[in-house]
């Protein structure tokens, strides 16, 4: 029978060392916590992006894409979240969860076929909307948009964090008849939200209809609802960390407080109630309203 081949000593010493020493730790060994530490680095390095880190290995690329989507995402307008949408994988959409919305208004040049055609023919935008009618291609592109908005939302049925942000003066602003049926549509959408956040003021109370896991809610307190549909919807609240805000003086509408001190009685026992008060704001406090 041949002889098996031995080692030297030297080699055996060797091996022996190799087979004890640890190994260096790479990106794909340490803790994921820590990856995303690192990815989130990437993410403020103007100089780099983490698509590079895409093609580094599939591994990698199977990590980076969810964390890419469990950040705080933002949409100036609804050009944006409509471009966002048409480009990325619909897989993934299930780790968005945090989203900033500013709703605008339509931009005639984006809507599309004969309606797009007649509502450029007209120029019915801005201050020439004309009137509220079903034949008017103003307030049809309107609420087509506003169609389209709601199917992309549904795609986003994990969002936990809304914050809708308000117009500013340089913005173009939807017409009041939008902004109602929005917050009509957010009532309908985003079932597992968790905290809800809205900066427009005078803003129908639809937004925070159907909405039974809500624990924190910051609006400004003055709708256009009545006060027996605010306390309606307050009443299937409980537990909430309420936020009140006051408006800003150029806004221009009146410091009437009314509605909030007239449904909080009815209100479920609040986990909080924070009050943000302005430097500038007028007489009577919040706090002494409340």
């Amino acid at each position: 029978m041949p002889r098996q081949p031995t080692l030297s000593r030297g080699a055996q010493k060797s091996k022996t060392t190799a087979s004890s020493s640890p190994r260096r730790p790479s990106l794909l060994t340490i803790p994921l916590e820590l990856r995303e530490e690192i990815y989130a680095h990437f993410v403020h390095d103007r100089s780099t992006t983490l698509l590079d880190l895409l093609t580094v290995n599939k591994r990698l690329a199977r990590e980076v894409k969810p964390f890419l989507y469990k950040r705080p995402l933002s949409f100036d307008g609804q050009c944006e979240l409509f471009n966002w949408i048409g480009k990325v994988d619909n897989d993934c959409l299930r780790h968005v969860t945090d989203v900033r919305f500013k709703l605008l208004d339509i931009n005639p040049e984006t809507i599309v076929g004969a309606l797009g055609t007649r509502l450029r023919a007209t120029n019915a935008t801005g201050d020439k909307r004309g009137p509220e009618t079903d034949s008017n291609p103003y307030y049809q592109a309107c609420f087509l948009e506003l169609k389209r908005l709601q199917k992309v939302f549904d795609l986003l049925s994990n969002v936990r964090c809304f914050y809708n942000v308000a117009c500013t003066t340089s913005d173009p602003q939807p017409p009041p008849q939008m902004l109602e049926s929005f917050s009509k549509l957010l009532g309908h959408c985003f079932p597992h939200l968790r905290s809800l956040v809205s900066e427009e003021r005078l803003f129908p109370i639809d937004f925070v209809r159907n909405k039974p896991h809500l624990d924190r809610l910051r609006f400004p307190a003055n709708t256009e609802s009545n006060d027996a549909d605010i306390a309606n919807v307050f009443r299937r609240l409980s537990d909430l960390k309420l936020e009140i805000c006051r408006l800003s003086p150029s806004s221009g509408v009146a410091y009437d407080w009314g509605c909030m001190t007239d449904i909080l009685p009815y209100v479920p026992p609040l986990q909080s109630l924070v009050l943000f008060e302005r430097l500038e704001a007028q007489q009577p406090s919040l706090s002494e309203e409340v």
